[in-house]
């Protein structure tokens, strides 16, 4: 009878060397891909964080701008020189007040609501603060305004820390009939305002035009704006 052996080899010589780098080549190529998309996903995630966070922040500025130009009834300025925009409101003193007196002409209250910039425009290496400040004025009884004063008062709230730009420009709308008799014009105003904000990563610049709900007179410094309110009201009689 003849016997037949079978045997079983078994294979236990592994991977080869070239096997191994075929393999660490293809997975260092996944690893540089992965990581190319991860950085490229955190990177578009922080750029868009950083872009909302400066478009709200914006949006928080103008917003509250917006609110005192529009209701703005005596006049606005924005002088150059100090980087600050001047909203002047007026109110009619009530007869029944203790304020009140009869037959005058200046039968009004008047303040000013103030967004002074501390910053250099067009500076995104060292931002600077907006500011929001109020300041009575008292005008006399023959309308002699008060010398303005640059040092403001502690009453002082910031707006914005992370400001590159505050520039305005005010126009008024054309003027038909007489001139007043003060000689001085007063027609709603169309405010420009263009401000920018920087953070660690993105800068932001936007404009936005603002008109006064009401007629307001204007002019290139607040010494000038407050002569001309006075002028005019001066002029009118109060209602």
């Amino acid at each position: 009878m003849n016997l037949y052996i079978s045997k079983t080899q078994t294979d236990n010589k592994g991977f080869s060397l070239i096997e191994l780098l075929v393999a660490f080549a293809i997975f260092g190529v996944i690893s540089v891909v992965i990581v190319g998309m991860m950085a490229s996903g955190m990177r578009f995630f922080r750029d868009t964080s950083s872009n909302v966070g400066l478009q709200y922040e914006y949006q928080v500025v103008m917003t509250q701008l917006r609110e005192y130009v529009v209701d703005c009834n005596a006049g606005i300025a924005f002088d150059e020189t100090e980087n600050a925009l001047y909203i002047v409101e007026r109110t009619q003193i009530p007869q029944d007040d203790d304020d009140y007196v009869e037959g005058a002409t200046n039968n009004y209250r008047y303040r000013t609501h103030v967004f002074v910039f501390d910053g250099v425009s067009g500076d995104v290496n060292n931002p600077g603060s907006l500011n929001y400040l109020i300041e009575p004025i008292t005008v006399s009884a023959d309308y002699n305004p008060p010398a303005h004063d640059t040092v403001w008062a502690n009453d002082v709230s910031v707006v914005s820390t992370r400001m590159t730009d505050f520039n305005i420009n005010i126009t008024l709308e054309v003027l038909l009939g007489a001139p007043n008799p003060s000689g001085v014009n007063r027609a709603r105003a169309n405010v420009e305002a263009e401000m920018g904000f920087v953070n660690l990563t993105r800068s932001y610049v936007a404009t936005q035009n603002i008109a006064t709900r009401n007629r307001v007179v204007t002019a290139d410094s607040y010494d000038a704006l407050i002569a001309n309110i006075a002028a005019f009201d001066a002029s009118v009689p109060p209602s």
